[in-house]
């Protein structure tokens, strides 16, 4: 009797193991889909708001002259940018490889915040 029941015990837990597994394995596997697909979204959407606004003329004007009232009309606080897009940061660099704007605006408040030390570290060593 006892044989018979650990034999049971056996068969069943690998049965019930190797479903499971597949199951875990499959719910895995659509989380990752899932996520590759938010991740590519997002990418896609800042391609295609910077190849808008690098061939927009404005933009062009101020990483060439770093003109401050292109700022103050194009990327106020409040700015489509920021709220559409869901952007943190927004950097103009021209085609030397400066830096024109680093700025970024805090999540909380919602507020022109500077672009952290440590990012700016980061584009710097590129």
């Amino acid at each position: 009797m006892a044989l018979l029941i650990i034999l049971i015990y056996a068969i069943s837990r690998y049965t019930l193991l190797e479903h499971f597994t597949r199951l875990d394995n499959q719910a895995s596997y659509q989380n990752t889909e899932r996520a590759l697909c938010a991740v590519s979204e997002d990418f896609f959407s800042l391609y295609f708001i910077n190849y808008d606004w690098a061939n927009w003329d404005e933009t062009y004007a101020f990483v060439e002259d770093a003109n401050e009232d292109y700022i103050n009309k194009n990327l106020p606080e409040n700015a489509y940018a920021y709220t559409q897009f869901r952007n943190n940061l927004i950097i103009y660099v021209n085609s030397a490889g400066k830096n024109c704007l680093q700025e970024g605006l805090g999540p909380a408040q919602r507020k022109r915040d500077r672009v952290p030390a440590s990012l700016k570290q980061c584009l710097a060593g590129q």
